[in-house]
């Protein structure tokens, strides 16, 4: 089954919302016909009256019909649209929370391995992709499939002898539009692709453009943003030629059993087996599945745009990897006023990690033992793989080889959302949101009291510049710490991991962009609030200021002394 099937297969809230919509076309589509049919048959009599040919007619009861039938077709027709994106919106709204809870359960390497960009397409973009496939789809195919019964039935009341002709025109528009799906699944599929690559470059772009600037490389890198917006636009034309093809054929198709009916009425009046009036009528009621036809070609083309879209959203949201399922009897730890969780113990032996099969091992072999409440400091060269010993540490990476236990269970073994809640992690480029700080602080502790938030404050050293701000605690940050020099936002970001109950802290470069003092005076302040907890400090300057009960380097892979403390 297709990830479009398996979509659509979970509208079932919205199903009556959709057979409304689908019936209210059919009807629309009915009354289209109808319209001209009796328009037709009207003014075919008349004339004949006119000429002395029949008898007087009764034009009352067709006017009224006539009427009826164009209010209902702007009635059934602004209903079909009303019901049909009604339905397919709400579907969406439960697609996209769905999609963001099951995101939440995806591992955190994966996460990381996936574009900003990228991800966020699939949550608008390919989501809202799908919202026209009901409108423009489904409902213009069942439209047609009963103007086709409509005109079958119409057809086998008034002249038997024309039915093959009616019946040929449905049969006829099958392979046209079987083409046409298959002519235009290749744009399709690179206008999904290409969109989450572009919204992947202008992310990366705007990212990077204080640094693009610089070096004077942004109007290359712009280019690279232009050249996938340039595909898109060309996938999209193809697809609209497609589409204007499509209609075109569909149409001649209509307008060839239009004539052939036309002409086998005339025929049969002639033959005085059927009155003028009604061959005028069955005529022009072909002609009116020419509009029901036409809308069929955009709907089969974008159909490959859906599918797309929809595989990019199952990949999203689909099941987690059978590590990150995995169940241990061990419980999450309590809430923030349920107390600090206990410092573990923390074992890391022969542990090996590579970022991809083309590069070489980052960690080689690597062997740690902590004891609870142990503090160490692991230094090394740039680039030499701390960062990524810290994120395996603290239960966001998975090193593949070798093993990690906490308290002597397999630290893997056990639902990553039990994991992470044992452990935090100061990254090196921790995120601030675009909220006040108070908010931002209590993502750390949601129960923390004022006194608690301007103590961890003044253990970071920034006591003095919150009370300073217009606002206090109260004021608004801008999105990513805008605003705060790179010290002040690693700093917040570090009194929030303080304010966690977690057991076990890794801190990446936690004095990065502090002077020697305020290093000095921060790493006295985090004292206490490291006391009873296991603590990894990740570090090239003033680490030793903190005081560990061991120094380890990291070089070739693996640990090794650094020096006692």
């Amino acid at each position: 089954m297709s990830a479009l099937r398996r979509i659509a297969r979970s509208a079932g809230r919205v199903r009556g919302r959709i057979v409304l919509a689908a019936a209210l076309a059919v009807l629309g589509t009915g009354f289209a016909a109808a319209l001209l049919a009796i328009s037709g048959w009207l003014i075919t009599a008349a004339g004949l009256v006119g000429l002395s040919m029949i008898p007087m007619i009764d034009i009352f009861a067709p006017g009224a019909a006539i009427r009826a039938a164009a209010v209902g077709r702007t009635v059934t027709r602004y209903g079909e649209r009303l019901a049909g994106h009604d339905a397919m919106l709400r579907h969406l709204s439960a697609l996209r929370r769905r999609a963001f809870r099951r995101l939440m359960t995806r591992p955190v390497r994966w996460l990381g391995a996936v574009a900003e960009g990228d991800l966020l397409t699939r949550l608008t973009r390919d989501i809202d992709t799908l919202e026209l496939l009901v409108p423009r789809w489904l409902l213009p195919g069942v439209a047609a499939l009963g103007g086709f019964a409509i005109a079958i039935c119409a057809t086998l009341l008034l002249a038997p002898e024309l039915l093959p002709i009616v019946i040929v025109l449905p049969l006829a528009t099958v392979p046209v539009l079987s083409l046409l799906q298959r002519a235009g699944a290749a744009p399709g599929r690179r206008i999904v692709r290409d969109n989450a690559r572009m919204r992947a470059d202008l992310t990366s772009w705007v990212d990077g453009l204080a640094e693009l600037v610089s070096v004077g490389r942004a109007a290359e890198r712009a280019e690279c943003v232009v050249n996938r917006a340039v595909l898109q636009v060309r996938a999209q034309h193809r697809q609209r030629r497609l589409e204007a093809l499509g209609q075109a054929s569909t149409s001649a198709l209509g307008y060839v059993a239009f004539w052939a009916v036309l002409i086998g009425g005339l025929l049969m009046v002639d033959a005085g087996r059927l009155t003028g009036p009604a061959a005028a009528g069955l005529s022009l009621l072909m002609l009116g599945l020419v509009e029901a036809l036409q809308a069929l070609p955009g709907g089969w083309i974008l159909r490959a745009n859906c599918e797309a879209a929809a595989r990019r959203i199952e990949q999203l949201g689909g099941a987690p990897p059978a590590d990150a399922r995995r169940r241990s009897t061990h419980g999450a730890p309590g809430s923030s006023g349920a107390g600090r969780s206990p410092a573990p113990r923390l074992e890391l032996d022969d542990v090996g990690f590579r970022w991809s099969r083309v590069q070489a091992p980052v960690l080689d072999g690597l062997d740690l033992s902590l004891a609870p409440r142990e503090r160490v400091v692991i230094g090394g060269d740039s680039g030499c793989g701390k960062s990524t010993l810290g994120r395996i540490i603290a239960g966001e990476l998975d090193p593949g080889r070798g093993s990690v236990r906490i308290d002597g269970a397999d630290a893997f073994a056990i639902d990553e959302a039990v994991r992470l809640a044992r452990s935090g992690i100061l990254e090196q480029a921790p995120t601030l949101f675009s909220d006040t700080l108070e908010a931002n602080l209590r993502l750390g502790d949601p129960e923390a009291s004022t006194a608690r938030l301007d103590a961890v404050l003044d253990a970071v050293d920034l006591a003095g510049w919150a009370r300073d701000l217009p606002r206090g605690l109260s004021t608004w940050l801008g999105e990513r710490g805008a605003g705060l020099s790179g010290g002040q936002a690693r700093r917040l970001a570090l009194a929030r991991l303080l304010l966690t109950r977690r057991g076990l802290l890794v801190l990446d470069e936690p004095f990065a962009g502090l002077d020697e003092a305020t290093a000095s005076r921060v790493a006295e302040g985090i004292e206490p609030w490291l006391a009873d907890r296991t603590v990894v400090v990740l570090s090239h300057d003033a680490a030793g200021s903190l005081r560990p009960d061991r120094e380890l380097v990291l070089e070739r892979g693996r640990l090794v002394a650094g020096g006692a403390a």
